[in-house]
């Protein structure tokens, strides 16, 4: 189903939740009002939608501020697992490669060792 046009009848929903949608739409899409728009179609009126993102609060709530409902916004940021940091850390390394390139990279294998420690202090 088109999340930015779904079938469902308005108000469906008590409790909506996104994890990745809104973030893979904000990347180049240039669907994600649609998408915000038919989330909210979908939500009863006192409905709770959670957004889980990689994305700054205050980007989302650019976003949620061009919608034409009055949404009350509350963010919670959780602190990332040290094995999803040194994920992330090893991604922003490589770029476009694959992960198993680190390990042909002792350089770039290095920065991540040193981004990670300095994580945990």
């Amino acid at each position: 189903m088109d999340a930015t046009q779904m079938s469902f009848p308005d108000q469906e929903f008590d409790f909506v939740v996104d994890k990745g949608t809104l973030d893979a739409l904000l990347c180049g899409s240039g669907r994600e009002l649609s998408f915000l728009r038919e989330i909210s179609r979908v939500t009863k009126e006192n409905g709770k939608l959670i957004v889980i993102s990689h994305g700054s609060p205050s980007m989302r709530q650019q976003l949620f501020a061009q919608l034409e409902q009055n949404h009350s916004i509350k963010y919670c940021k959780q602190q990332l697992s040290e094995s999803a940091q040194m994920i992330n850390a090893i991604r922003s390394q490589l770029k476009d490669k694959p992960m198993m390139a680190i390990f042909e990279d002792m350089h770039a294998l290095q920065n991540v060792l040193s981004e990670s420690n300095q994580n945990k202090q």
